[in-house]
């Protein structure tokens, strides 16, 4: 798989290219905007829940910023995954007149999907870091591991969509379903609210959710507020390396007859 993609790494780079190209085709700035909206929405994140809505993290009234900062390190990781489960989940249909054609490379679809949901989440996240380093609240060591925290955020995302992206083909019902879920999934993930407010005798439930460890991961590197938990973090990777499998073992029986259905 790997060899193959590096084969075709000029189609799937020149496709993500062009994807690009089309989202902003006719725009007066073009391709600015994809730096322009994730700089708007940090800004807008900042304003509206620091100085309009005053938000506090729970014990730190006198932190201006921590809520902001805290919404950030949640929302932006999990935006990259929900983006690719979401688009991962239609992309075979979405590509199906060149699904069609026996020569085109199938598993192209997940890479270019990934590059593309990637772009967007470094855009969102250096503009994140500008932002930290403008207030005098950036920590080098705190970017450097927020890296391989954020990887396990995004390739369960990656084994997700392949596994909903293939059922997708032979049920349609599978995007509609995911949306869903993943409205469920956002509000049962401490990325808006924090921790704090659930009662400690119902916390324990927040390990049923293995996002859950990498985001309080992401918030605690931020935020400063305590150090990662290992078991947490071996957690995410074991359901990291199983949606994985997961998904291209579902990807590899049923793509054969992708031309078919489609």
């Amino acid at each position: 798989m790997i060899l193959k993609l590096w084969q075709y790494r000029g189609f799937i780079a020149h496709s993500v290219l062009q994807e690009f190209r089309g989202r902003y085709a006719g725009s007066a700035l073009g391709m600015s905007w994809v730096i322009i909206n994730p700089f708007v929405q940090i800004l807008v994140y900042t304003l509206v829940f620091s100085h309009v809505m005053r938000s506090r993290m729970p014990g730190q009234a006198d932190d201006v910023l921590g809520y902001s900062i805290y919404l950030c390190a949640g929302l932006i990781p999990w935006t990259c995954f929900a983006e690719i489960v979401s688009r991962s989940t239609n992309m075979f249909i979405e590509y199906g007149n060149l699904i069609k054609k026996s020569a085109f490379p199938r598993v192209c679809l997940p890479a270019i999907v990934l590059v593309s949901s990637l772009i967007n989440f470094a855009m969102l996240m250096g503009i994140f870091m500008l932002f930290m380093l403008i207030v005098g609240r950036l920590s080098w060591s705190a970017f450097f591991l927020s890296i391989p925290v954020s990887l396990l955020l995004i390739l369960p995302a990656v084994g997700l969509g392949l596994f909903l992206g293939t059922l997708n083909v032979f049920f349609r019902d599978v995007n509609q379903v995911q949306a869903i879920l993943l409205q469920f999934w956002f509000w049962l993930t401490p990325i808006v609210w924090p921790v704090a407010v659930i009662p400690a005798d119902l916390r324990h439930w927040l390990a049923l959710n293995p996002l859950e460890p990498m985001v309080a991961a992401m918030h605690s590197l931020f935020l400063g507020t305590g150090s990662l938990d290992p078991m947490g973090i071996f957690r995410g990777l074991l359901f990291s390396m199983f949606t994985l499998w997961l998904g291209y073992a579902m990807f590899r029986s049923k793509a054969a007859e992708f031309a078919d259905e489609l």
